[in-house]
């Protein structure tokens, strides 16, 4: 439909990875990326890519060209500095592969799962075709028989340590979700031990 663009905002919990073209491909004239998270480039930046009349706009409309008024997105313009990070955290993924970065997020989630199933009273699970799930996360659902740590208690722990560790509220059982998407290499060793620690009582 060309009367009114179909814009998308890159966030189908459906696919795995940012997902360059894909939205595109499914037809949306427009989709926009947030910079960091699954990109892994700067937070305070993003992606816009589709129609080419309607990427001239959006740039017409970032610039004051020959106006006496700046454009109506003057105001939301992104430094030098995240442009260049963009733009690189854009060659690496290019470079490494969207399946291969789901994959290392996969195995991430793994670890951490295989680190905390034994323990009485949890139910750990991987889930990802949740809509409130963003790529695969460990999620840590507490059975009726846990006499544990309550979650509100295990988050505010994790959050006063060293490193300061911040994990999901939860959606729909006040579980404890783990986003992999932002986390490192080896990160998710720390991340383990630290609620080993606390849900065993060490």
């Amino acid at each position: 439909m060309r009367g009114r663009p179909r814009t998308q905002r890159a966030r189908d919990r459906r696919r795995r990875g940012p997902n360059l073209t894909g939205y595109l491909q499914d037809g949306a004239d427009l989709a926009f990326f947030s910079g960091g998270k699954g990109i892994g480039g700067p937070q305070n930046a993003g992606l816009l890519a589709g129609r080419a009349d309607l990427m001239e706009a959006a740039y017409v409309n970032a610039l004051n060209l020959d106006a006496p008024r700046a454009g109506v997105a003057r105001g939301m313009k992104a430094s030098k500095e995240s442009i260049v990070g963009m733009v690189v955290a854009l060659e690496l993924l290019i470079e490494t592969g969207e399946e291969a970065l789901h994959e290392g997020w996969m195995a991430k989630a793994q670890y951490i799962r295989g680190r905390l199933e034994h323990i009485p009273g949890l139910r750990v699970v991987i889930e990802e075709s949740s809509p409130d799930r963003h790529g695969p996360q460990p999620v840590v659902y507490f059975e009726p028989e846990w006499r544990g740590p309550s979650p509100a208690e295990i988050r505010r722990r994790l959050l006063e340590g060293d490193p300061p560790i911040h994990v999901g509220m939860g959606y729909y059982a006040d579980e404890i979700n783990l986003v992999m998407v932002c986390l490192q290499d080896g990160e998710e060793e720390i991340v383990a031990e630290r609620l080993l620690g606390i849900l065993e009582g060490v």
